[in-house]
């Protein structure tokens, strides 16, 4: 094939790259022709598999179709970055079987600023296993609602992995018409082992109304902005308007507008955020206008170490409680004073020991983690454990007893440090159980911001004394 000859005897060809140019470059001779080209098509005698696709369909501006897509091979290919950035007016890629991942180790924007296309399919053929940089992969990919990453990350075939992506930063920016997001078999998410920053991965995904599974998180520094103005996040039918981050978030360092205009957000708590790394965690909720429950009873930052925290509840529900440790850093408590939000100290545990003959409800604040078989006071078993807003906050159960109630309780015993630790909903707290013949300490039991006492101590058949611990508190109580 040469210059100025005809293809198909109608088409005149006026540039030819052959060769070393086609199939190992990343900054192929055709990228300066792109922004006139509106069709591509790949026949079926392109056989060969090019070691980079990097840069293949830069700034294609006009390219509307792309046909034979699933004829590329890319057995071959280790890069693939910027492959069809800003392509703004494609509307359908389709990949076939030959689309093969096993030797990529970049997908850097690589769908970044197609904004009007609508399909992706054949995404899942294959596995990023050496795959390290997922930066904006798809980035502003407005118009798209679905994403099958079907057997990314299959835990049942150890080669289906992102363990050694390092980056996912914005890897679904401004993908606001996504509704629709498979990652992994069973949809069980992405691992993100190696990965240090997540931050902006769904900046203004406004219409994913769930929260999508992350895993292994442990060295992830940079959450910021990551679910900036997801409006619908948590509005799923089975989410109620709650959501727990199960994330490991003990290597948080920037949480920066983490949460920022997550509208929808009704309740919000965490597994693993003690934020002892956190610097930055500014604007974190700010804007959460519909949050009524906001559960950070683990986040305790060093107060030497965190230097940009303002604003972290801003424009927040003024009737939220928020559950925050008692000895957070007073730059961050002192946020809370100037609103008239109901904000409980946390720890706080309700603990049920085995004293032998029988069972004792122990109510304290603790600085120290207890555990279901963990000893209390170096001798009595803990057979159950309730903490933060469970002991706070409860849910009253079918019978309008709080998660304790029960028979098998004979003592209830409430430490002197639970005084500090408001509790908000007192009605039913000691109802139903039958068992208890006393209550000391009672007058530790703050409730000065419950809004209801009802039914407090309904059907306690037993109950013959409540009591202070000492007589010089009778007056008190």
């Amino acid at each position: 094939v040469k210059v100025d000859e005809q293809y198909w005897h109608t088409i005149q060809i006026k540039n030819v790259w052959k060769g070393s140019s086609v199939l190992n470059t990343s900054n192929p001779g055709w990228k300066t022709y792109l922004s006139n080209v509106k069709r591509v098509y790949i026949t079926p005698t392109f056989t060969s598999s090019p070691a980079s696709l990097s840069n293949w369909f830069y700034n294609a501006a006009e390219l509307t179709d792309i046909t034979g897509l699933e004829n590329l091979s890319t057995k071959r290919c280790a890069n693939m970055s910027y492959t069809f950035y800003g392509c703004k007016k494609l509307k359908s890629l389709k990949f076939g079987k030959n689309f093969i991942l096993k030797n990529v180790t970049t997908m850097h924007c690589m769908f970044d600023g197609c904004e009007l296309l609508e399909e992706i399919s054949g995404l899942y053929y294959s596995n990023p296993t050496n795959v390290t940089d997922m930066y904006y992969m798809f980035g502003s990919c407005k118009k798209l609602k679905t994403i099958n990453l079907g057997d990314w990350d299959n835990d049942t075939n150890a080669s289906y992995t992102t363990a050694k992506v390092t980056t996912m930063e914005g890897m679904f920016y401004n993908c606001e018409s996504l509704t629709n997001l498979k990652i992994g078999y069973n949809n069980q998410g992405l691992d993100a082992s190696s990965c240090t920053n997540l931050g902006r991965m769904f900046y203004n995904c406004k219409s994913l109304k769930h929260f999508p599974t992350i895993k292994n998180t442990s060295k992830v520094q940079n959450f910021y902005y990551m679910y900036q103005s997801c409006a619908a996040m948590g509005t799923a039918d089975w989410d109620y308007g709650k959501h727990e981050v199960e994330m490991d978030m003990s290597g948080a360092v920037n949480t920066m507008g983490m949460f920022r205009y997550c509208t929808g957000l009704k309740s919000l708590s965490f597994d693993n955020f003690d934020g002892k790394n956190v610097t930055t965690c500014n604007d974190m909720f700010l804007g959460c206008s519909n949050l009524e429950n906001l559960d950070i009873s683990t986040f305790k930052p060093s107060a030497s170490k965190v230097s940009k925290c303002d604003y972290m509840f801003y424009y927040m529900l003024s009737s939220a409680t928020v559950i925050i440790p008692y000895d957070a850093p007073s730059k961050i408590l002192d946020q809370l004073k100037n609103f008239s939000n109901r904000v409980l100290l946390y720890p706080a545990y309700g603990l049920v020991v085995d004293r032998g003959t029988y069972n004792e409800l122990i109510f304290l604040s603790s600085t120290t983690n207890y555990k279901v078989g963990d000893k209390y006071n170096s001798y009595y078993n803990i057979l159950k454990c309730y903490t933060g807003s469970d002991v706070m906050n409860p849910e009253l159960g079918y019978y309008g007893g709080a998660p304790w109630c029960g028979s098998d309780i004979t003592k209830v015993t409430i430490d002197q440090s639970f005084s500090r630790v408001p509790v908000i909903k007192a009605e039913g707290y000691f109802s139903y159980m039958k068992g208890v013949t006393s209550i000391t300490g009672l007058q530790y039991l703050n409730i000065e911001k419950a809004k209801s006492t009802r039914e407090m101590f309904r059907s306690c058949e037993s109950l013959t004394r409540t009591s202070p611990r000492s007589e010089e508190h009778t007056s008190e109580l």
